[in-house]
């Protein structure tokens, strides 16, 4: 099996928080960047346990404590 001959100044392997900013970075300061990851950007690494999704909670603070003690008790 063989895939496509690419070339980079740079390879960043992940697609977590850091790998993405430094595959931008790299980008905006004009290198040729590729980024491989087995995911989407910003759903691997560190985010992947973590969740990425947004979490909306109305501005109640009744509800707003009952639903960060229903995310503590998710996360142990």
């Amino acid at each position: 099996m063989t895939g496509p001959d690419l070339t980079a100044d740079v390879l960043v392997v992940g697609g977590g928080p850091a790998a993405t900013w430094a595959a931008l970075k790299s980008a905006q300061a004009g290198a040729e960047v590729i980024l491989a990851d087995k995911g989407y950007c910003g759903t691997s690494g560190a985010t992947a346990s973590g969740g990425t999704g947004v979490w909306y909670v109305a501005p109640d603070p009744a509800a707003r404590e009952a639903a960060m003690a229903s995310r503590e008790k998710l996360g142990g």
